[in-house]
């Protein structure tokens, strides 16, 4: 058996005919399947790949919903509309009213830490470009000498600078100790 497929494109759609030729005889078959087809290009085309039975689901369900909305509202029922950022799951605060109190409760923080006395002092420092500035006690040597730019303890910095000028003064004469010896087995190697 011998099939032929022919697409006939009209202004109007799409049409299929289909020929069959087994012994001699010819039989068609014509199906008109311009919607079914329209919409599936059509949604190709969208970039959706949205098949004929998701179509008629999705339309069936909407069809659904509607007669289920007219036999709620012919027994009475009512539709409220809720108001924005409502939700009926929980009987917590809605959602902006808890975004609400969180951003007062961080903006009374900052004003409080705005407030703070060593704030203030960093602050009159900076502005009249001083280096120190005495701050909050540290935890560390409880100096309130300060930095400026960084607001690292006075005191544990030096004391920091100082241990790392100190190892690298070890180091050094560790690398020259290192050179000597080498220099020396040279030395040794090359007179013996």
């Amino acid at each position: 058996m011998r099939l032929n497929v022919q697409v006939i494109k009209y202004e109007q759609g799409i049409s299929i005919r289909i020929y069959a030729n087994r012994c001699g005889c010819c039989e068609s078959w014509e199906w008109g399947v311009n919607e079914l087809l329209q919409q599936r290009i059509e949604s190709v085309q969208a970039g959706r790949n949205i098949t004929h039975a998701q179509i008629e689901a999705k339309r069936s369900l909407r069809e659904q919903l509607d007669s289920d909305l007219e036999a709620f509202l012919k027994n009475g029922g009512k539709v409220e509309t809720l108001p924005r950022g409502y939700s009926g799951l929980s009987d917590e605060l809605k959602p902006t009213q808890k975004m609400r109190s969180i951003m007062s409760a961080s903006v009374a923080q900052a004003r409080a830490l705005s407030n703070n006395p060593s704030v203030i002092a960093w602050r009159d420092a900076k502005e009249k470009g001083l280096k120190h500035f005495n701050g909050t006690a540290c935890i560390t040597c409880g100096s309130t000498l300060r930095y400026t730019s960084t607001r690292s303890c006075f005191s544990c910095n030096k004391a920091s600078s100082l241990r790392r000028a100190e190892r690298i003064r070890k180091e050094r004469v560790k690398h020259e100790k290192a050179i000597q010896r080498r220099k020396a087995n040279r030395k040794n190697c090359i007179g013996s």
